[in-house]
This record gives structure tokens, C-alpha cells and sequence, in this order.
């Protein structure tokens, strides 16, 4: 009995327990591992970086083209001037052939006009880019006076002063005229037409002689050297008085043939001839400058300046002022009036009429020819000009 109850109890107990046994949840399986990383490589040896693909060439159409630098030459370099025969004239001539000489490809000419009334307006209208000239005309110009009252040429600017022109009174041999004073009553050729720098010489010419217009006849002539010429040969004049320099064909042509003989003046007349207009100076014509004159002839006159405008480019006109110096024998060769625009002389503070220009004064500088006395110079004509 004993023995059943024992069995019992120990199928119960079984029972129980795999009761319990099923409730519970099963142990979760342990994950699978993950994959291990690959090992770095060491720091003192890092892998190199993938090379990056070159980027494809553009194709021709997406290739810009070059901007061209822009070209500040004019397509020539026109040299304003008397016509032909006359001294400027030459020197236009002799300016143009160093000009294509130092700037290979540059073109250049001369450009005759019948009055240098024009050049300041031409030059400021960019008519021309050049023009030679007595600088009194220019200044006058700059100033405003006569007919640039009411719009000066403020734009001009020299790139150097030189040759003189010498206010020259040449007689025929039978004319009476032996000195100054002898011109009254006496037909002179030499009323240019439209210049602005006759009448101030010829009231100069008066004021020296103590003579009023009405004891002369001054005669009109349209300024080609022919007609000056014809008035001696054809005995229309007792002779004539205008600009003349040692170039001045139409003077070695009168003196070849004897048809013209030089007065000189007084320097009393001189004198009072400046005292009328200050813008002329003194000057001295050489001896045996011309056929049969062989003493000076002193007079009055001015210096021809070679002049161009602000507005031209500075690398336009250095290289113009380049070809005059650096090619200054062969410029000389071919018009000897060019012999007084030798550096320093022709930048001579004390004859400077206007401003120079800063392409010249950049070539005066790199030469070591430009100084304070050219800067004090410079900073005057400004101011007295109202340009500065």
C-alpha cells in the first residue's frame, strides 16, 4: 500500500515538471558572427587615393578665341604742313621716312594745307595727328585768341621746339629799299590769307619801321611760295616779307638769280618790334645762309614747333618722338632745318610755347634728359593755359 502511494506521487511530480517544461521559450541561437572588417593598412604606408580621370578636352567650338589687343596707331600718321616748297613742307617729308623707318608696318605722309590757320584746328578736330608749325600760332590758338575766341585748341601738345623762323624783309635790287624805314610807300607781298601769325608780324614789322598800315601796301598772297616769287620776278612788288628758314627754296631761288637782296635791322627796331608783341624773340639769320648774303641779317621771329594733341595715344607719339631722336642723322640728311631739334636744345624749358606731350615726355625721361626744371616748366604752361 505504501508502495502504490509512493508511485503515485512520483507519476504526479513527472507530470508537472514537463508541464512547466513546454511554457517556458525556447533559448535564443546564438547569431551568426559578422564578417570581420579587412585590416587597415598600416599608418605609415596609406594606400594612395584613386588618380581622378582627366577631364575630356573641349571640343574646337567650346575653345575661346584670343581677345586681340587693340591697336592705338591711326592707320597713318598724318604730318600737317605748308605745301610743297615751303620749309615745313620738308620737314613733313623728312618726319614721315623716319617715322615708317623706326616703326615697321606704320604708314605716314605729309598733309599740305594752304594756311597754318588750320593746323590747331585740325589737330583738335583728329583731322591730322601731326603738325608743324611756329609755336606762337599754337599758343595763340591754346589761348583762344582771334578766331579760336570762342572754342581754344586746348587739346594741343609739342613733342619738341626747334628751327627758327626768321620775319624776313627781301628787296629787289632796284626797288629803293635799303633799310627798314625805306619801306613806305612801297608795294610787299606777304598778307597771307586766314594765317593767324601775319598780322601779328606785320603790325611788329610796323611798330619797328614807326610806320602805320596806311604807308604801306601789304599784298595778299594765298601762301604758296610761287606766288612770292612771281611778285618779285614780275617787279608787281618791291619785295616781301614773311617767315623764311635756312630751307626756304623759294628764297635760295630769288638769291641764285640776284632778284632778292636781305635787310637787316636795327636793334632798336628790333626792339620795338617786340615791344608790340612779345611772343616774338630776337633771332639771327647766319651769313652766306643764301647766295650773295654774306653778312647775318638780324631780325625777329619764332620757333617752329612739331606739335600733335592730347588724345593721341601716349605709345603713338613716343614712338614718333623715338623715330625723330634715334634716327636723327637720317632725319637731318633729309631736311637740315631738323638740326635744331637736337636733344636737349629742343626741349629747352625757356622755349617751350605749350605743353609736351607725356608720350614725348616718357621717351625724355628714359633718356635722362627730363628735369625739374622741365617739370616746373610743364606745371607753368598748365596753369597758365587753365589746364591744370
Amino acid at each position: 500500500m505504501k508502495l502504490y502511494g509512493f508511485l503515485v506521487l512520483l507519476v504526479v511530480v513527472t507530470l508537472v515538471a514537463g508541464g512547466l517544461g513546454c511554457a517556458a521559450p525556447a533559448p535564443a541561437p546564438k547569431p551568426s558572427p559578422a564578417p570581420s572588417a579587412p585590416a587597415a593598412p598600416p599608418a605609415s604606408a596609406p594606400a594612395p587615393a584613386p588618380k581622378a580621370s582627366p577631364a575630356p578636352a573641349p571640343s574646337p567650338t567650346q575653345v575661346a578665341a584670343p581677345k586681340p589687343e587693340t591697336d592705338v596707331w591711326p592707320k597713318v600718321i598724318r604730318i600737317e604742313s605748308k605745301p610743297a616748297g615751303v620749309a615745313s613742307y620738308n620737314m613733313a617729308v623728312a618726319l614721315f621716312k623716319v617715322i615708317e623707318s623706326e616703326n615697321p608696318g606704320r604708314k605716314a605722309q605729309p598733309a599740305p594745307s594752304a594756311t597754318s590757320a588750320a593746323y590747331p584746328r585740325d589737330l583738335q578736330d583728329q583731322k591730322v595727328e601731326f603738325a608743324i608749325g611756329l609755336n606762337l600760332g599754337f599758343r595763340w590758338a591754346m589761348e583762344g585768341q582771334s578766331t579760336f575766341k570762342d572754342k581754344p585748341a586746348t587739346s594741343l601738345r609739342t613733342i619738341g621746339t626747334g628751327s627758327p623762323y626768321h620775319y624776313i624783309l627781301g628787296v629787289r635790287p632796284d626797288s629803293g629799299i635799303k633799310k627798314l624805314a625805306d619801306i613806305k610807300g612801297k608795294n610787299l607781298i606777304g598778307n597771307q590769307l586766314g594765317s593767324e601769325t601775319v598780322p601779328p608780324a606785320w603790325r611788329a614789322l610796323l611798330a619797328a619801321a614807326q610806320l602805320t598800315d596806311k604807308d604801306v601796301n601789304f599784298l595778299p598772297f594765298s601762301g604758296s611760295s610761287t606766288e612770292l616769287v612771281s611778285a618779285i620776278t614780275e617787279k608787281r612788288a618791291h619785295g616781301q616779307v614773311w617767315y623764311v628758314t635756312p630751307a626756304s627754296t623759294y628764297i635760295q631761288e630769288l638769291s641764285v638769280t640776284g632778284d632778292l637782296q636781305l635787310i637787316s635791322f636795327t636793334d632798336e627796331e628790333i626792339k620795338r618790334a617786340l615791344a608790340k608783341e612779345p611772343a616774338f624773340v630776337a633771332t639771327v639769320l647766319a651769313a652766306n645762309t643764301f647766295k650773295g648774303q654774306d653778312k647775318p641779317i638780324t631780325t625777329f621771329g619764332s620757333n617752329t614747333d612739331v606739335v600733335t594733341r592730347d588724345t593721341l595715344a601716349d605709345e603713338v607719339v613716343y614712338g614718333v618722338t623715338a623715330a625723330m631722336h634715334n634716327r636723327f642723322a637720317e632725319l637731318v640728311s633729309y631736311c637740315p632745318d631738323f638740326v635744331q631739334y637736337k636733344l636737349p636744345d629742343s626741349i629747352n624749358p625757356s622755349m617751350l610755347a605749350i605743353p609736351v606731350h607725356n608720350g614725348a615726355i616718357k621717351y625724355f625721361k628714359e633718356k635722362g634728359l627730363w628735369t625739374k626744371a622741365h617739370e616746373d616748366r610743364q606745371a607753368q604752361l598748365l596753369k597758365e593755359l587753365n589746364l591744370k
